[in-house]
This record gives structure tokens, C-alpha cells and sequence, in this order.
């Protein structure tokens, strides 16, 4: 069975409220307007009983100039989900990096499989990432203010072939790939 791979939509935009659409209707990204996915990753270093090194990555299929991986670390005493704070990392790395385009882009399509990163976007006082990552929530405000962006929920690890599925995926797989690689070197 073939699973669909966009959940829904939510387009964010300074003093609007949030548009939200169904997987029905077509992606809609249109000419000057760019995609990037987005993927956080816990990785298997731990203080304690908590991990608290993770690592993200931040995938532009039109612009692979500006694809992102990295490490984080995030020390116990941080509130939070390391892996959490990576999906939410890699969202405000893709909505900051829009600066870094020679072209101006009036408008993104951030890709995540992440409904908690969603809920904090959108402003959602149920989603516990605003209570435990108060500082990566303000950036995303503030880089909501700058410009829209429309928040694509896509099902995780469908196996599908079309377009959201694939970079998903890439995405995943790279943020997952960059730990495994730096780790291997440690070790």
C-alpha cells in the first residue's frame, strides 16, 4: 500500500493567522519560491540516561549549495529532547539560510516530518517544543516576520517515490549519516 506522503500544509505569515490544507491539494511551490527538508537526528552519545548529542540536516533539492548537516551537542542540564531540539534546529538553520540566497526568495516550503516543530511554529501553546526550546522558537518568530513560509508535514519512511518522499528521506538519511561519520572518527 502506497501511504501518502504530505500530511498537511500550514502557511505562516507575519500578523495572519495560519492557513492550514490538506494533502489533497498540490504542493504549490511555484516559480521564486524554493523548497528545503528538514531532519533532526538523536544520536547515541549520552550523559547519564539522557542523550545529549544529536544532529540535523537541511536539504535544498534546487540549491544543493546551501545543504546543511552538522553536530550538535546539548548538555544534560538542557530542557529538552536532544533529538527534538535538532528537528527544531534544522527547521531555523533552513528559515535563516533564506539570507544566504544570492536571489531573494519571497517565500519557502520547509519540509518536516516533525508535528511537534509544526505546533511550535504556528505558535501552538500544545506542543511542548515552545516550553523546552524557548530560544529556538524565537528565532523561528523572528524569521516568520521576515517572510512567510508554508510548513509541509510529510509522512516519514513511506518508501514512496515521489518528490516530498525522496528529499524526506535524503534528508533523514543525511542527518543520520553525518553522526555515524564523525563518530567513526572518534572511535
Amino acid at each position: 500500500m502506497n501511504v501518502p506522503t504530505i500530511r498537511y500544509k500550514l502557511t505562516l505569515q507575519a500578523g495572519k493567522p495560519p492557513h492550514r490544507s490538506h494533502r489533497e491539494s498540490c504542493l504549490g511551490i511555484t516559480d521564486g519560491q524554493l523548497a528545503v527538508f528538514t531532519d533532526g537526528s538523536a544520536c547515541p552519545v549520552y550523559e547519564g540516561k539522557k542523550p545529549v548529542t544529536a544532529s540535523y540536516s537541511v536539504v535544498w533539492p534546487e540549491n544543493s549549495s546551501l545543504d546543511e548537516v552538522a553536530v550538535i551537542h546539548s548538555p544534560a542540564e538542557t530542557p529538552g529532547d536532544v533529538a527534538a531540539r535538532a528537528e527544531f534546529f534544522a527547521v531555523v538553520r533552513a528559515l535563516e539560510m533564506r539570507d544566504q540566497l544570492s536571489t531573494p526568495v519571497p517565500h519557502i516550503f520547509v519540509f518536516t516530518d516533525c508535528i511537534n516543530v509544526l505546533k511550535a511554529a504556528s505558535g501552538s501553546k500544545k506542543g511542548r517544543f515552545r516550553q523546552q526550546c524557548p530560544d529556538l522558537a524565537v528565532r523561528i518568530d523572528e524569521q516568520i516576520l521576515k517572510a512567510p513560509a508554508t510548513f509541509v508535514l510529510v509522512k516519514a519512511h513511506t518508501g514512496n517515490d515521489d518528490y516530498a518522499a525522496m528529499w524526506n528521506n535524503e534528508a533523514d538519511s543525511r542527518a543520520r549519516r553525518v553522526f555515524r561519520e564523525r563518530y567513526q572518527q572518534s572511535t
